[in-house]
């Protein structure tokens, strides 16, 4: 990540990251479990996300900065374990409830890559998500509010791309108007980049994942399977539409508009 990050320094990039591989899934297991009365699973479960990235960290940062971001980490963690006592005391977990404690693992993994790139030179700055991308209260996946979300974006992420900072911002989370947590939905992290990249008119929008780019089949299923070129933008959301798991629907329709290329 931070040598794509740097391979791009002078393009005056905006990175939005994914919540580490698993972490959304873990989340989603520990409320479940603490709404089902089993609360110490759950904070087992918490826990080791919360060690996780602490060897992340750890690998990563020295010093002040690690001093920095674990203290950062564990209030966050501490606001986590808080929901999940109140999960287990209401023995529900409505969406509104689940769009709060997703959205933990992108904060995790954002504050975390924003100190990495600035351990590595990189004049990297923190943006929260939730305080630019506007949707509506329509939790588990959430409708944005454009012309709220693009005036905020150039805003907030406006003046640092002037400054030379590069932002660094979760996917997948954003608020409703008055700051209840809401979330994107499946495949998120590359709607909120097309969001972000539409709304600053960027020049293009890379996707980087696990996959060589859009394949005309699943690898893991079938080796032999090749990667597309180039696509058109409808070809591109007919593949999604039928299951091409690498891009969301939803992902390219704020690149379509603005006509901004999109690169897996």
């Amino acid at each position: 990540l931070i040598r794509i990050v740097l391979s791009r320094a002078g393009a005056q990039p905006v990175v939005v990251v994914s919540a580490l591989a698993k972490v959304t899934a873990q989340l989603l297991e520990s409320g479940n479990a603490a709404a089902d009365g089993h609360l110490g699973l759950a904070l087992a479960i918490v826990r080791d996300i919360y060690v996780r990235h602490e060897q992340l960290a750890d690998s990563l940062l020295d010093g002040s900065a690690h001093g920095a971001l674990d203290r950062e980490l564990r209030d966050e963690f501490r606001a986590l374990e808080s929901q999940l006592h109140d999960l287990e005391a209401s023995r529900r977990l409505d969406l509104k409830s689940q769009d709060r404690l997703l959205g933990f693992g992108e904060c995790f993994s954002s504050a975390l890559v924003k100190e990495a790139l600035c351990e590595a030179g990189v004049n990297a700055a923190y943006v929260d998500a939730r305080s630019c991308l506007v949707t509506d209260a329509r939790h588990g996946q959430a409708s944005l509010v454009w012309e709220e979300t693009n005036q905020r974006l150039r805003d907030t992420v406006g003046p640092l791309l002037e400054s030379g900072a590069v932002s660094v911002l979760g996917g997948f989370i954003a608020s409703t108007a008055d700051g209840v947590p809401t979330t994107l939905g499946r495949g998120g992290s590359d709607f909120s980049a097309a969001i972000v990249g539409a709304a600053l008119s960027a020049s293009r929008i890379e996707i980087w994942t696990d996959v060589d780019g859009v394949m005309t089949t699943d690898p893991k299923l079938c080796p032999d399977a090749r990667v597309i070129r180039k696509l058109s933008f409808d070809e591109a959301e007919e593949l999604a539409h039928f299951g091409a798991k690498v891009l969301h629907p939803a992902t390219l329709a704020p690149a379509k508009r603005e006509n901004i290329p999109v690169y897996v």
